[in-house]
């Protein structure tokens, strides 16, 4: 008898409280961890270099959040809430946000977590049967791109079907807001590839080209790109495995080389914004003053890249010139690297540059229920 008075007298008091007030009682009684995502887009930032639309997209998006600590009762390492959102709503516009239900002992200890976000699933090489809210964290931590995964052996040239695999992942967070409503921060999606472009042209003047010149092979020298390469990495060192592959990496050499009476306006100046030296260099293959050697994705690497180009002019024996980062440098993910080939009289030069991919503006994204 006494339980139906209190729910009597609950139903009388929500009754008696104003429509807002009565929703705000019952969410109220719901914990909540909040998780806001940044997800790339061309458009929101100025500062670095638009990628393509096919870079850009977004086919799936799974997210975990993990306990870093014990709490409520509940063992570190364990899955808090994992979502994966349709297509439609990742690709709604609009300030929106990932919301997951807590227990109340467990918002009430207000934890540190661990989140992890991927997208792009699909070229990653995983089954969705290893991505559901089973997946433990001890998985994802050691998930790999693997050898036939944006390596050496099967090249990719162009975006594959299933999308630039992205990642976000942080560990220790300490959650901010009161109870019951908690709040992880901000996570911003990477690409986990990092891509290299090359572009060549031969220099010209009013009398026509310098030499007879003509290109055998541009290549990325073995040994630099790893066989593996782990999704999640809360770091910007790269993280890998300690074998990489053995073979060079060929680039297609393109025949007639563009003949270019400008040369010196295609070489990377520190003056020059990221975008503005992009566009550059696609309005010189536009124009056919720039020969396209084509772009690759590959995994990132903690090696200072270098290559090698041989040539011959006119019939004197092939000679090979090496063309490299500069040291220090490395492929980390989430880079566009340009290298810019050009002949001049009787010598190959080189410039190569880097940016970062464009990391875009807030999307916050809620799954429905």
């Amino acid at each position: 008898m006494r339980k139906a008075l209190h729910i009597l007298s609950l139903l009388l008091l929500t009754a008696l409280l104003p429509a807002g007030c009565a929703r705000d009682v019952l969410e109220v009684e719901k914990p909540q961890l909040k998780v806001r995502i940044r997800i790339p887009s061309g458009t929101e930032d100025t500062k670095t270099v638009d990628p393509s639309s096919a870079e850009l997209r977004i086919n799936n998006l799974r997210l975990w959040v993990f306990l870093a600590e014990d709490a409520g009762g509940k063992p570190a390492g364990t899955c808090l809430g994992y979502l994966n959102p349709d297509k439609a709503q990742i690709s709604r516009e609009g300030t929106q946000e990932f919301s997951f239900k807590l227990e109340e002992a467990v918002a009430k200890a207000k934890p540190k977590v661990n989140v992890y976000a991927l997208a792009n699933q699909g070229s990653t090489g995983l089954n969705v049967n290893q991505l559901t809210s089973a997946t433990t964290q001890a998985f994802l931590d050691e998930v790999v791109l693997g050898e036939n995964r944006f390596g050496v052996q099967s090249p990719v040239t162009a975006v594959p079907s299933g999308g630039i695999p992205y990642t976000a992942c942080g560990k220790n967070i300490v959650l901010s807001g009161t109870f019951p409503v908690l709040e992880a921060g901000l996570f911003t999606l990477t690409r986990v590839v990092s891509k290299i472009h090359v572009v060549l042209c031969q220099a010209v003047d009013e009398a026509g080209t310098m030499e007879a010149f003509s290109v055998q092979s541009i290549t990325l020298n073995e040994g630099q790109i790893p066989l593996r390469e782990n999704l999640f990495n809360e770091t910007s060192a790269p993280k890998i495995s300690p074998e990489y592959h053995s073979t060079a990496l060929s680039f297609p050499v393109p025949s007639p080389i563009a003949q270019n009476p400008e040369c010196d306006t295609y070489v990377y100046k520190s003056t020059m914004g990221d975008q503005e030296y992009e566009n550059l260099i696609n309005a010189g293959i536009s124009q056919g003053v720039l020969s396209d050697c084509g772009v690759y994705y590959l995994k990132e690497s903690d090696k200072c890249l270098t290559g090698t180009i041989t040539y011959t002019v006119g019939t004197e024996a092939p000679k090979s010139v090496n063309f490299s980062m500069k040291t220090g440098e490395n492929f980390s993910r989430n880079h566009d690297w340009i290298v810019y080939l050009y002949f001049i009289g009787d010598a190959i030069e080189f410039s190569v540059s880097w940016t970062e991919w464009t990391n875009g503006g807030n999307y916050y994204l809620t799954p429905d229920d």
